[in-house]
């Protein structure tokens, strides 16, 4: 099982996040098959992706147990963030527009995903949060890169640096969705924005996305890199260590 479901509607190949019992969170499987299917759309045609997530959580992130649990976690953290940098950097490289669907929490990496989409549509009960500090590590999914482009410098501070969770609306003011439904409304929503945008021809809206991301690709994928490599030095620390156990503990650790 690869926790991905991959579906193809005419021109749009619809990408849905398939661990529900493990909040969606990304592993190396997921992340492998993740860029598979991009790899796939990019080659194959497709103007929209759609991306979704079964359960009541869009994505928790890395799967914590799985990087605590590798023989070598820091090493299985740069392997799973580049598969996911790969992925992400592909999308933002390719004409292929993605839509968001968003429920429950996207956090850390799957905040990330988010920031990386053309467009998102929320649900009410939907909110959005870095969650890397409280684990000892920093950023990855080009969060540090697209954040302050989305919400400006001061505002991504208040969300990577001081931990604040952004619900729905606040998200809505901030930018960093185009909308938000009830959360029975939400795949139709996302679908039917989908279908949309996919009428329009599809050397229009490549080479309109490229122009849109034009202000901020620039040194994209060396920026990834940069994540990857920095999440995961900071995974070998005694900290890191610490506060990840906790955390798949349920409880709050002894840090000095």
């Amino acid at each position: 099982m690869t926790g991905l479901i991959v579906s193809v509607e005419e021109t749009i190949t619809h990408i849905r996040l398939a661990r529900p019992d493990d909040g969606n969170a990304l592993d190396l499987e997921l992340a492998a098959a993740f860029e598979d299917a991009v790899s796939t759309a990019r080659s194959d045609g497709t103007s929209v992706i759609t991306l979704t997530a079964n359960g009541p959580l869009f994505c928790g992130g890395g799967d914590v147990a799985a990087m605590c649990g590798a023989p070598d976690p820091a090493a299985y953290t740069y392997e799973l963030a580049s598969s996911l940098h790969r992925a992400l950097l592909a999308l933002a490289e390719s004409g292929v527009i993605v839509v968001a669907a968003v429920q429950g929490a996207a956090a850390g990496a799957g905040f990330g995903i988010v920031l990386n989409a053309d467009y998102v549509v929320a649900a009410e009960n939907a909110t959005f949060l870095t969650a890397y500090s409280a684990l000892g590590v920093s950023p990855d999914g080009g969060t540090t890169h697209l954040l302050p482009h989305v919400v400006g410098t001061r505002r991504a501070a208040a969300l990577a640096l001081a931990g604040r969770r952004l619900d729905a609306r606040t998200a809505l003011e901030w930018g960093v969705v185009n909308d938000v439904v009830a959360p029975d409304a939400l795949t139709e929503a996302a679908a039917s924005m989908a279908r949309s945008i996919a009428r329009t021809p599809a050397a229009a809206l490549a080479a309109t996305k490229r122009l849109l991301n034009a202000a901020w690709i620039q040194g994209y994928g060396e920026h990834l890199a940069q994540e990857a490599e920095s999440i995961a030095r900071l995974m070998a620390t005694e900290e890191s260590r610490a506060l990840q156990h906790a955390f798949l503990a349920r409880r709050r650790p002894a840090v000095k």
